[in-house]
């Protein structure tokens, strides 16, 4: 017989901006589960049967469940199907997987003698995720939360006081420089999405782009996301630095923290040779552990599958946990991420490490590394735009962007433009397809 867990609570911080932050990282309130065998059936004709799964595995868990509904919303069911289809005609080898199979299970945070709400704490996540897996009816599960925060921006005071070396020629950089004097090296006319948490999108070097965001909400981490912008889409005028493919684009964020309904509400929105850039992280589903690559947790996998399947580029940032991705195990015991392994598996999103800036570029300590990195950028000294943690600062820089979180965007950077050039060379209305 299962023990209860024990529900035994931490201390709240007293900064009520980071205990908000903290909050949101640490615990969890829902979870997403995929169900298999007899049970999916079950869950379709009574979706309020999950509920018993957690009751077998964690005996009064269940009590505190407030709702149940598929974990794909964005879409309906026939324009999910719709996706799923376009999907398979047009990748022979993609795998549809049943997303009705996936469901989105709520539970009702405790009442505490703060204003905030308390959530199921990490330990708690750990070991429901460890009990629930067991079962037989359960393939997969992870908790829905807030991804680590991204690496610590370092703003200067002195703005502008290193110059944008990634757009540099090779192998300093990628040469966008060059690029900008070919036809469509500029990746007009290719669409983008920034998925992320927050943005300063009055920054006086953005705001000329009149970036759309497309859903969610501008929340969280606007130093975060307004340096990545600013990497990819810096207006070019006489102020600040250039982005690597200045011309408009689209933004999205996730603060629902439901990552693989994000990228499938963003794919459902994009066309073939968009460039989709995921600026997340997950969370461990077997340890708990910080800084994952978020195709670690199987939804998002399937998510990005899908979209790779319809011809978006998808650019993942492969997070700065420092870890070996090819020792990875998942719950199921299959080595995921290593590619000499008959595990493996191939969203075909292309995973980005961090590297040094200057010659002979190297491994940054701190970034993932191992055989599922496709290909690394600059992971430090990185000039863009920023701004402060309220995100109201318009006019504030950094040339300290680091993490993956920098080196992401500049290959983002580099597939807008080789798109935009194939698109012009092919006469346009074609997209580069490979």
């Amino acid at each position: 017989m299962q023990e209860p867990l024990n529900n035994e609570a931490g201390s709240q911080p007293s900064n009520a901006m980071t205990a908000d932050r903290d909050r949101l990282t640490s615990g969890a309130s829902s979870f997403a589960i995929k169900l298999g065998g007899q049970m999916q059936l079950q869950a379709q004709q009574n979706p309020e049967s999950v509920v018993s799964l957690f009751d077998q595995a964690v005996p009064g868990f269940a009590d505190s469940v407030v709702s149940v509904s598929p974990l794909i919303t964005s879409q309906t069911p026939e324009a999910l199907a719709d996706l799923v289809e376009r999907a398979r005609r047009m990748d022979p080898e993609y795998q549809p997987p049943d997303f009705s199979n996936w469901y989105n299970v709520k539970f009702q945070p405790r009442a505490t003698t703060t204003s905030d709400p308390e959530f199921i704490r990490p330990q708690e996540v750990n070991e429901v995720v460890a009990r629930m897996i067991r079962l037989p009816e359960v393939d997969s599960i992870h908790p829905l939360r807030a991804g680590p925060p991204p690496m610590a921006v370092n703003p200067g005071d002195d703005p502008r006081s290193i110059n944008q070396g990634y757009l540099d020629a090779a192998p300093n950089g990628i040469g966008a420089r060059y690029a900008w004097t070919l036809p469509g090296g500029d990746g007009a006319g290719i669409g983008f999405v920034d998925l992320e948490q927050g943005w300063n999108l009055n920054h006086e070097d953005l705001a000329a782009q009149n970036i759309t965001l497309i859903s969610g909400r501008n929340a969280y981490y606007f130093e975060h996301g307004t340096s990545v912008l600013g990497q990819v889409l810096m207006v070019d005028n006489n102020i600040g630095g250039v982005g690597i493919s200045p011309v408009q684009k689209d933004h999205r964020d996730d603060w629902s923290y439901n990552t693989a309904d994000a990228i499938i509400d963003a794919t459902a929105r994009m066309s073939f040779g968009d460039v989709l850039l995921l600026e997340a992280q997950e969370f461990d589903p077997v340890s708990g552990a910080y800084y994952w690559p978020v195709e670690v947790s199987d939804a998002n996998y399937e998510a990005i599958r899908m979209a790779t399947a319809l011809g978006i580029t998808v650019v993942e940032a492969g997070c700065n946990g420092a870890y070996n991705l090819d020792t990875y195990v998942n719950a199921a015991g299959k080595a995921i991420f290593n590619r000499s392994s008959p595990d493996f598996r191939d969203s075909g999103a292309i995973m980005v490490g961090a590297a040094s800036s200057t010659l002979p570029h190297y491994r940054m300590y701190f970034s993932n590394y191992g055989s599922r990195i496709d290909v690394f950028a600059w992971g430090e000294n990185v000039d863009t735009t920023s701004t402060d943690y309220t995100g109201t600062d318009n006019d504030e820089y950094t040339s300290w962007f680091n993490g993956t979180s920098s080196a992401s965007p500049i290959i983002s950077g580099a597939a807008l433009i080789l798109q935009g050039i194939a698109e012009k060379s092919r006469g346009g209305g074609s997209r580069l397809e490979s």
